[in-house]
């Protein structure tokens, strides 16, 4: 029990609703802890809805949530999740987005970093260093809330990887609307589209995954991958949360240079940046 809960009526169901603007693979992770937690607290499966995202379903395929609507008359110990309203508390406030939702129940938040029984799957792929590079924004336009890096810093950072012999492969992770042509050579493997079951365990099984902020990066925290550097390039900080199963880089875009990640990357493989 994380906090004090008022008892619900009976064996009424439990609804936690999802309420966002879009259905969102790091946000939707961030309220799991807690349904988890309401779950332990009642004694009784969650049923889930709002804006949950489909492509997070089969990793919490184990766990005592369900996507049944709930039917017939009587009670129901609902819930909101509101995205927002935990992510504009929980900076302020210097809590990880995923601590705001026991906060705003008036629950005790858990400490970090959060580990959840999230399912994985082999990926069929030998092993390899990921990379996660594809958020959205422009990293050329100082005026908005980015979280993108430079093409050609990337293309620096596969070279060095490559050139360290740790895999023979470096895998770009991707959304169906991402492009990642301009990453391509030899040795690079686009999985794009790929089920997250399969991307959490090729990760779990990565020397090094690197990703900037987004569902990836919020992947490894919850699925306990420890070998990740985080590259967060934003022009505006909302908190000074960091994930502490990571190394995280968090600047203006322009100021996180190839070679520190480079450094950084080496450090976590443990190989020297001979010539850098």
């Amino acid at each position: 029990m994380r906090g004090a809960l008022a008892d619900g009526p009976g064996d009424a169901p439990l609804r936690v609703v999802v309420k966002h603007r879009v259905e969102k693979i790091g946000d939707t992770l961030s309220t799991i802890p807690w349904m988890l937690a309401l779950s332990e607290h009642y004694g009784r499966d969650v049923y889930a809805g709002g804006q949950f995202s489909e492509a997070v379903k089969p990793l919490v395929a184990e766990m005592p949530i369900r996507f049944d609507p709930i039917v017939g008359p009587g009670p129901v110990i609902e819930y909101t999740a509101d995205v927002r309203a935990s992510y504009d508390f929980s900076g302020p406030n210097g809590l990880h987005m995923s601590q705001g939702y026991f906060a705003l129940a008036g629950m005790i938040p858990p400490g970090l970093p959060m580990s959840l029984p999230l399912v994985s799957e082999p990926s069929g792929m030998p092993p390899g260093i990921v990379i996660s590079p594809f958020c959205g924004g422009k990293p050329e336009d100082p005026e908005h809330h980015v979280r993108s890096w430079y093409t050609d810093r990337w293309q620096a950072l596969i070279e060095f990887l490559l050139s360290t012999g740790q895999a023979p492969r470096v895998y770009v992770i991707g959304g169906e609307r991402d492009d990642p042509a301009p990453l391509l050579r030899e040795g690079v493997v686009p999985l794009i589209g790929y089920p997250l079951v399969k991307v959490l365990g090729l990760m779990r099984c990565a020397p090094l995954c690197v990703t900037i902020d987004t569902g990836t990066s919020h992947l490894a925290h919850y699925g306990g991958v420890n070998r990740h550097l985080l590259l967060y390039p934003e022009v505006n900080f909302p908190t000074t949360v960091t994930n502490p199963r990571a190394r995280m880089l968090r600047a203006w875009p322009k100021d996180i240079s190839a070679n520190l990640v480079i450094s950084e990357a080496a450090a976590i493989l443990g190989v020297p940046t001979r010539g850098r």
